[in-house]
């Protein structure tokens, strides 16, 4: 009985830590997650923020590689992988439309404000490629998904701990 729970609690900080790490979902969906499954809400909150401090750098850094390897597909062999490039460039072009006034008007604060909204459509992956596309250095990049990251971790942590709203 006992290793079940421990198998059980561990399989659900699993997957808090894999949903940080995802498209979409990342830290804030984490969090709620978390909480909604009954761990305990602030290592929940730690271990998606420093997942989403991970993923910042790493993305920050390797962002230009995946959308090589993602362009690299436009004339594979292999139609799902056509298809997957597809999916990728209406994803870029309307990552483009969506985050130009902000990114261009507001520069680093607007990356901030972009990720730590919380909404789907919004976070660290799409504040990588929007930074990515307008050219916004490596560095700078880090910051933004960094703190943006994480004011999105606390909106929602706040939601969901205090006001008992789970996303």
């Amino acid at each position: 009985m006992c290793s079940a729970v421990i198998l059980l609690n561990t399989t659900h900080w699993l997957l808090v830590f894999l949903f940080s790490l995802t498209p979409t979902i990342e830290g804030r969906y984490a969090i709620a997650y978390g909480i909604g499954v009954g761990l305990n809400p602030f290592f929940v909150f730690i271990l998606a923020s420093v997942t989403i401090i991970m993923l910042a750098f790493a993305l920050g850094f390797l962002i230009s590689y995946i959308d090589m390897v993602m362009m690299s597909l436009k004339d594979s062999r292999y139609r799902t992988l056509r298809t997957l490039y597809r999916i990728y460039d209406r994803y870029l072009l309307r990552i483009r439309r969506r985050t130009k006034p902000y990114i261009e008007k507001y520069g680093l604060l607007g990356l901030i404000v972009l990720v730590a909204v919380p909404l789907p459509g919004t976070g660290v992956w799409t504040g990588a490629l929007a930074s990515y596309i307008f050219g916004i250095d490596r560095w700078r990049t880090v910051l933004g998904l960094t703190i943006g990251g994480l004011f999105s971790n606390v909106i929602v942590f706040t939601l969901a701990y205090f006001f008992k709203i789970i996303i």
